[in-house]
């Protein structure tokens, strides 16, 4: 049953928390944060350990310290919602509910679904309609997907909250789409919107910066620390996909600040980033963690504590 939460853990919002229970899931749907409902409410991704598995920290050792495969796929929200109980709703919250189910089951390659898939907020969603609108004279319907997913794609960019272009491939179940496909459409759009195509596509780690850091539930000093550092890695030359470095960076200044000693399975769970990804950029990043890591965070000592030696 989905029901209305109380204010959101990442970005404060009040009344835009939706729970389901029967999932044990919340979703705020301002900021698009995504929680586990723990035994004293909402809460964010935390660490656990169970039945003796290890949860080692980063290392790299970790392939064969870890079990299981190389990859975590993308979280993405499950598309079926359930309806029974709706009177718990509030009348707002209902219709929008009812109007989504609707749109889901008629077009599921339409951008309302992908968005919901994708766990976007309703500005990012509206946003992507909007463009759409300046385009859709000139997409055929042979192109209609790439274009609802590059549309997907600009909006989380202009607002902030950006996505990989693998990750919105995730969230197209009823058609095939390569990233490719989409960045083709991008580069469409951009000329006719007259956008800026160059920076639409150059994303950079800190572009994750955030949403990584409210999906691990790292406080304002955190998040300050992991901009500073997820900006300080563009002067060295690349060692891995910008979603990597910012998940390689988040999970450094976590294993930092949090006394729970965030884990890679965390990691892995609120960027969406492969294992492998996580583990090459953390292995050619490892000896620059000192020169980018803001000093007045954390010094030598401090990562050799929280990390230990590679």
């Amino acid at each position: 049953m989905w029901n209305l939460g109380e204010c959101c853990k990442g970005c404060k919002s009040k009344d835009r928390v939706v729970i389901d229970h029967e999932a044990r899931k919340t979703h705020c749907s301002e900021c698009g944060l995504d929680s586990d409902i723990g035994d004293s409410g909402l809460s964010n991704v935390t660490t656990e350990q169970s039945n003796g598995t290890s949860g080692d920290f980063l290392s790299l050792t970790l392939g064969n310290s870890q079990q299981g495969g190389g990859s975590a796929p993308v979280s993405v929200a499950n598309t079926t919602v359930t309806k029974k109980n709706s009177s718990d709703l509030e009348y707002s919250e209902k219709r929008a509910l009812d109007a989504m189910m609707i749109n889901l089951d008629s077009d599921p390659v339409s951008i309302a679904a992908m968005s919901f898939r994708l766990c976007l907020p309703a500005k990012v969603n509206n946003k992507a309609k909007e463009i759409f609108k300046k385009v859709e004279k000139i997409c055929t319907e042979k192109d209609r997907v790439a274009f609802n997913a590059a549309c997907i794609y600009i909006a989380c960019r202009q607002e902030d909250m950006t996505r990989h272009t693998k990750e919105i491939c995730s969230a197209v179940t009823e058609a095939t789409m390569y990233e490719y496909d989409i960045s083709k459409a991008i580069g469409v759009i951009a000329e006719a919107t007259k956008m800026d195509k160059k920076w639409l596509m150059e994303v950079k780690a800190a572009d994750f910066i955030n949403r990584f850091c409210a999906n691990l539930g790292m406080d304002g000093k955190a998040v300050k620390a992991a901009q500073e550092a997820a900006k300080s890695s563009e002067i060295i030359k690349s060692f891995g996909t910008p979603r990597a470095v910012a998940a390689v960076i988040v999970y450094v200044i976590a294993r930092i600040s949090d006394n729970k000693k965030k884990l890679l399975k965390d990691v892995l769970k609120a960027t969406g980033v492969e294992r492998s990804s996580i583990r090459n950029a953390y292995k050619n990043l490892y000896t620059y963690l000192p020169t980018i890591i803001p000093k007045g965070f954390a010094d030598l000592k401090d990562l050799h504590e929280a990390l230990g030696r590679p």
